[in-house]
C-alpha cells in the first residue's frame, strides 16, 4: 500500500480546489457601507422626485400707473371701459397667459401692495396709443391694458407710475432647473 505523500486530508484539498475555482469578487467596501450607500441613493432620488413636483409660480414684470380719482373719471368720460384704478401695460405676447383673478405684486411709492387681475382689455394697443390714452411713456411694444384690484382699496391722490409682477402660470421646479443654462 502506497501512501499519498501529501500531508493534507482529501476533504480539505477538495474544499481548497473548489474555493480556488470560484470567482473571487474584490471586497472594496463592507456590507453596512454598501447598504447605507444604496439607502442614500434612494433618498436622493426620492428628494429629486419630490422637488420636481413642487410648483413654482411664474411672473412677468410690467409697468403701470395708479390713477387718482380725477384721472380715473377723465378716462371714463372718454369712453374707456376701465374699472380699476391701477392699470398695468403688459406686452401683447403675454396676453393669452394672463387671466382674471391672477395674483399681482405691486410696488408703489407707498410700498408693496398685493392684488389680483380684475379686468383685461380685449384690445391690443400700440405704444403710441397707450402713451396718448394713458400718458404712459417708455412703452416700446404693443400692450394689453390690465386692470388690477388692489387689496388695500385706497385710491391715490395723484396719478403716479408703479411697477409690478403678474402671475402668468406655474411650472414644476424640475423643468425650471433643466431649463437653466
Amino acid at each position: 500500500m502506497m501512501h499519498d505523500p501529501s500531508i493534507f486530508r482529501d476533504s480539505g484539498r477538495e474544499r481548497y480546489q473548489q474555493k480556488r475555482e470560484q470567482r473571487v469578487l474584490p471586497r472594496l467596501i463592507s456590507s453596512p457601507i454598501f447598504l447605507v450607500s444604496w439607502m442614500l441613493l434612494g433618498l436622493l432620488l426620492l428628494a429629486e422626485y419630490m422637488v420636481g413636483r413642487v410648483q413654482v409660480p411664474l411672473f412677468i414684470n410690467s409697468p403701470g400707473i395708479e390713477l387718482s380719482e380725477q384721472a380715473y373719471q377723465q378716462i371714463k368720460k372718454r369712453g374707456e371701459h376701465i374699472t380699476e384704478h391701477i392699470l398695468f401695460f403688459v406686452p401683447a405676447a403675454y396676453a393669452r397667459e394672463i387671466h382674471v383673478g391672477a395674483a399681482v405684486h405691486i410696488q408703489t411709492s407707498d410700498g408693496p401692495v398685493d392684488g389680483t387681475v380684475g379686468a383685461i382689455e380685449p384690445v391690443i394697443l400700440s405704444p403710441a396709443d397707450a402713451q396718448r390714452r394713458y400718458a404712459m411713456a417708455a412703452l416700446t411694444q404693443p400692450v394689453v391694458v390690465v386692470g388690477i384690484k388692489a387689496r388695500s382699496g385706497e385710491i391715490a391722490h395723484e396719478t403716479h407710475p408703479v411697477q409690478g409682477q403678474i402671475q402668468v402660470g406655474t411650472r414644476d421646479m424640475f423643468s425650471l432647473l433643466l431649463e437653466q443654462r
